[in-house]
């Protein structure tokens, strides 16, 4: 799913209560939902099958701030999420 970067920080920061958020690909949408349930909706453009996982909010942070791109590409997978940007490729660890 190719969405902003901006985007996606600015909602992972919205969402943040407690150590972990979950990422879910949904209709073409990625939503953002935090510990108490909090729903942030970033608009992106995907083929993919819906899908979520559930990320450490610190570490999701660190990487997405560190990224220079404007763009980058977000897949789910069932134990972790890729983020590609043009310079670089990081795989995250799903949370449990």
């Amino acid at each position: 799913m190719i969405t902003l970067r901006r985007s996606l920080v600015e909602a992972v920061a919205a969402a943040s209560v407690g150590e972990h958020v979950r990422l879910e690909a949904v209709a073409g949408q990625l939503r953002c939902v935090g510990g108490d349930g909090t729903l942030v909706v970033v608009v992106g453009t995907a083929g993919e099958a819906d899908a979520q996982t559930t990320l450490p909010t610190a570490v999701l942070s660190k990487v997405l701030r560190g990224l220079t791109a404007d763009d980058i590409d977000v897949i789910l997978q069932p134990h972790s999420c890729v983020i590609t940007s043009p310079q670089t490729r990081t795989e995250i660890v799903a949370a449990g």
